[in-house]
């Protein structure tokens, strides 16, 4: 009657107010309750791509100085390259070795090639060498061997007088390794 009326009872306005409370219990379990996990799970992904988008923006303005750093290396991979060969080339380091020396009037007494050694880019060869001549002459012939465009290290020096110490002043006996690198294939 009263809802033909238009006028709402009591009883109702109760009804409605249970049915209200029902229904928002209803929309918070099955509804906003299951969604709560995936909003969740939502944020702490965004959180994480947010922070590998900080990370991504860091790296990308370090580009600029990572690719002139890369440049300067190949240059000196370069460089490198061409004093480090990649073939042991024996007739060609004898022939200088023993050029050097002739260069600076020194007996070659020996020159032996020695077993040849693995490092993790390279291998070296050592040549056992003995030569005669006076100290300034030795540091001469060391200079230009260290200066050579190839990569060469020198060691094991043993110098001694030759004769007595009246005959032999200025001469030396020398006989040291010097050891040569080929870039490791």
């Amino acid at each position: 009657m009263a809802i033909e009326t238009g006028k709402i009872t009591q009883q109702q306005k109760i009804v409605l107010a249970v049915l209200a409370v029902v229904g928002l219990i209803f929309f918070y379990s099955k509804v906003y309750a299951p969604m709560g996990g995936k909003i969740k799970d939502a944020r702490n992904t965004l959180q994480e791509k947010q922070a590998k988008l900080r990370s991504m923006k860091k790296k990308a303005q370090k580009l600029d100085v990572l690719e002139k750093e890369f440049k300067l290396l190949e240059e000196q991979l370069k460089v490198t390259e061409k004093k480090l060969p990649k073939t042991q080339e024996l007739p060609e380091l004898i022939r200088t070795i023993t050029r050097t020396a002739e260069k600076y009037n020194m007996e070659v007494d020996s020159l032996r090639p020695g077993g040849s050694s693995g490092g993790q880019y390279y291998i070296t060869y050592p040549y056992s060498l003995s030569l005669q001549s006076d100290y300034h002459i030795f540091g001469r012939f060391f200079s230009e061997i260290a200066q050579l465009d190839r990569i060469f290290n020198i060691s094991n020096l043993n110098i001694t007088t030759r004769g007595s110490s009246e005959e032999s002043q200025g001469n030396l006996n020398a006989s040291f390794s010097i050891i040569a690198y080929t870039f490791k294939q």
